[in-house]
């Protein structure tokens, strides 16, 4: 969940959690971690990240460091982790 007096797009959303987690992970942490922003499931600054289950502590702390999209101050917080995408949806973004 994105925590913003803004709307945040899906679009730059997604380029500021790719950009925080490469500065944080680099570019073989990410590639390691599996991380896809799941698309079509993002509304109301919320959405579902695809992560590798042994690095979802790391991308959790990339997520905390994003402090500014696209000019507006941002507090990416994390809901929940999820063992399914189905579950995830169906939970935290009613789906």
């Amino acid at each position: 969940k994105i925590i913003s007096k803004e709307k945040i797009s899906e679009i730059d959303a997604n380029n500021a959690i790719m950009e925080g987690c490469l500065q944080f992970l680099g570019e073989l942490g990410v590639g390691k971690a599996g991380l896809i922003p799941v698309k079509e499931v993002y509304k109301d600054n919320q959405g579902v990240l695809k992560v590798n289950t042994k690095y979802v502590n790391e991308v959790k702390m990339s997520l905390g460091l994003i402090k500014e999209i696209k000019g507006s101050k941002v507090v990416v917080d994390t809901l929940s982790v999820s063992g399914t995408l189905k579950k995830a949806q169906q939970r935290y973004l009613e789906v």
